[in-house]
C-alpha cells in the first residue's frame, strides 16, 4: 500500500544508460527467464535450441541452478511426470553454461542423463520444465552495490519479464533512483531490454543476501501448460544498462 501511494507521485524515469541494482525478486525472475528458459533441452517454436554448453553468459560471480528438491517451495516435486526422481541441476557455473534440463527423450538425443525435469500440465506431453530456479549468493555486502553510484536505478519489484528469442526484458513494478549511493525518489516507466549476453554481461557484483520469492508464481510453456515455480536470488548490480520505456 505504501508503494502504491508513492507511485502516485512518481515521475517518469529519464531514459538513458545507468548502473542498475536489482532486488531479490527482480534478479530471481531474470535468472528464471533469461537463463532457465534457454537451458530447457527440448526446444519449441519460440526457443528451438538451448544455449550451447560452454557459452559464456556473464562474470565469474554468476551461478544459476534449478532444484526441484528444495523443501516447501512451489516448484518442489517428489517425482517428475516420467516417474523419475528430480535432482538439482547447475545450469550456469561461474558465468558459463554447464547444464540443461532434460526429459528421457531429450537426454537420449543429447547423450546425457535425464534430470527428472519432465512436467506436463493438463494432459500435455511432459516437457523439460523449470522448478525452483535461483541465482546463488555472492560475496558482496548489499551496501556495496550502491556505493559510488552518483545516479542509478534500484529495481525493487517487477511486474513482468519477457523473452523473445535471445532478447530479454524486465518491467519494474516499483523502482527508485539511486543518488550518491542511496535510494532516492520513486520513478515509473522503468524497463530493461537487451540481448541476454549484453544484459548478463553487465553484472559486476552479486550480494550475499539470498532470498526465495514467496509469491505464487507460474511458468507457461508452449505445448506444456502451466507449472508452479519458485525463484530466488540475492541483490545484483549491473554496471551500464539502457533504462526507459521501450520504443
Amino acid at each position: 500500500a505504501e508503494r502504491a501511494v508513492l507511485m502516485l507521485y512518481a515521475t517518469p524515469v529519464r531514459a538513458g544508460r545507468y548502473p542498475v541494482v536489482l532486488g531479490n525478486r527482480a534478479a530471481g525472475l531474470l535468472a528464471h527467464r533469461a537463463v532457465g528458459h534457454l537451458c530447457q533441452a527440448d526446444g519449441d517454436r519460440d526457443h528451438p535450441a538451448p544455449l550451447p554448453l560452454g557459452t559464456r553468459l556473464g562474470p565469474e560471480s554468476l551461478t544459476v541452478e534449478d532444484d526441484p528438491t528444495v523443501i516447501g517451495m512451489r516448484g518442489t516435486r517428489s517425482f517428475d511426470h516420467e516417474g523419475l526422481l528430480p535432482r538439482k541441476t547447475t545450469l550456469v557455473q561461474n558465468g558459463v553454461v554447464v547444464g540443461h534440463l532434460h526429459t528421457r527423450s531429450s537426454a537420449a538425443a543429447a547423450g546425457a542423463a535425464p534430470t527428472g525435469s519432465a512436467f506436463g500440465g493438463g494432459g500435455d506431453v511432459p516437457r523439460a520444465r523449470l522448478s525452483n530456479t535461483y541465482l546463488t549468493a555472492g560475496k558482496a555486502a548489499p551496501s556495496d552495490l550502491m556505493d559510488g553510484i552518483e545516479a542509478g536505478v534500484l529495481i525493487e519489484d517487477v511486474v513482468s519479464a519477457s523473452l523473445d528469442q535471445h532478447r530479454v526484458g524486465l518491467r519494474a513494478g516499483f523502482a527508485r533512483m539511486i543518488r550518491q549511493g542511496q535510494p532516492a525518489e520513486p520513478v515509473k516507466g522503468v524497463t530493461l531490454a537487451d540481448s541476454i549476453l549484453a544484459l548478463l554481461g553487465q553484472i559486476d557484483l552479486v550480494a550475499g543476501d539470498f532470498q526465495w520469492d514467496g509469491t505464487a508464481s507460474w511458468c507457461d510453456r508452449l505445448g506444456a501448460g502451466r507449472a508452479p515455480v519458485s525463484t530466488g536470488a540475492p541483490h545484483v548490480r549491473l554496471i551500464d544498462v539502457a533504462v526507459g520505456e521501450p520504443a
